[in-house]
């Protein structure tokens, strides 16, 4: 049966179409995270009294009243921005400028510098947890699970902390940095197999900050590393052996893998081998000037970068780590 032109069917379904062809290559949490941003916006839109001949006709201008509407409910800025995403994909258009969050380096917690955050760190009662998120990097919620068997060495004998259910829901083992290890091993060596290391986290703490802290700190040792043949090999090995690791290796070839699409695995593949290549990555516009005026280094080894991103961050996501973390 031929759709009546006057009468084109429902917005919603034509957006789930479009997302669903769109994420074809793409993994299905992104799917579902832009699948619920459309449905979010389907549900505004009717109480709203918008129709669905409006929002074709002016679907950029529906997109940011919906966003006003987002944000003036509370919604930040970040979560704003990734709802827009999935709806503007669903309707077909860019989402360029709708509900920009900005630079990441921008984010006033990740910069540590009100009183508050300030105080939270001298505090006497804050030492031991400053101490190990500056070795460790943790996120917040992982570390607020910490017990005391979630320390452990890889097949490489390199140490690691175990954030079971970390972000994505997926158990992540955090490599340490050999002169750190004997100090961190100290903190579960002190508590029992299942209790925790650090029942209450001070919520004026800017763990984030010092995460990044320890990024910048962790890319350095993995600079030094890689500043030899040998040394980039052994990147290379350890990289691809986390990437391709049946429990904790990336997300999405291991999802393509299960799925037996090894179509889908080989593009991963790929990718992954080329963010492995030798190079330098540089940082561009506003991201390189927040560098300069930081007096941080506006050009990284690629490699290093990578590893930085893997093993201190628990992420596959380069541009994240350089621009998010190392600035």
């Amino acid at each position: 049966m031929k759709k009546n032109p006057k009468n084109p069917g429902s917005l919603g379904g034509e957006m789930r179409t479009r997302i669903n062809n769109h994420c074809k290559n793409l993994s299905n949490h992104t799917r579902a995270n832009y699948l619920h941003a459309s449905k979010a916006f389907d549900i505004w839109r009717k109480s709203t009294g918008l129709s669905n001949r409006q929002v074709r006709e002016s679907p950029r201008e529906a997109v940011v009243q919906w966003a006003e509407y987002l944000l003036a409910s509370g919604m930040s800025q970040s979560t704003c921005h990734t709802m827009v995403v999935g709806c503007c994909t669903g309707l077909g258009i860019v989402s360029d400028k709708i509900c920009h969050h900005g630079l990441a380096t921008d984010k006033h917690k990740s910069l540590g510098n009100s009183e508050r955050a300030q105080a939270a760190r001298k505090k006497e009662s804050n030492a031991d947890l400053v101490r190990f998120q500056e070795m460790v990097g943790g996120r917040r919620n992982a570390l607020a699970r910490l017990t005391g068997k979630d320390f452990g060495y890889d097949r490489f004998g390199n140490a690691f902390v175990i954030f079971r259910k970390d972000k994505g829901g997926k158990d992540q083992h955090q490599l340490l940095i050999d002169s750190d290890v004997a100090a961190v091993k100290a903190y579960f060596d002190q508590v029992g197999p299942d209790e925790l290391l650090f029942p209450k986290l001070d919520r004026d703490l800017d763990l984030h900050g010092i995460r990044a802290e320890r990024a910048r700190r962790a890319y350095l040792h993995y600079a030094e590393v890689a500043s030899t043949p040998v040394g980039r090999e052994q990147l290379r090995q350890q990289l691809w052996a986390r990437y391709t690791d049946p429990e904790i290796g990336c997300k999405a070839w291991l999802m393509a893998q299960s799925k037996g699409d090894k179509a889908k695995m080989r593009k991963l593949e790929y990718r992954f081998k080329r963010q492995m290549e030798d190079g330098t990555y540089y940082l561009r516009g506003a991201n390189r000037q927040a560098a300069i005026e930081r007096g941080r280094p506006v050009a990284y080894d690629r490699l290093a970068v990578l590893a930085t991103s893997v093993f201190s961050l628990s992420h596959w996501r380069l541009d994240v780590a350089a621009k998010s973390y190392l600035i």
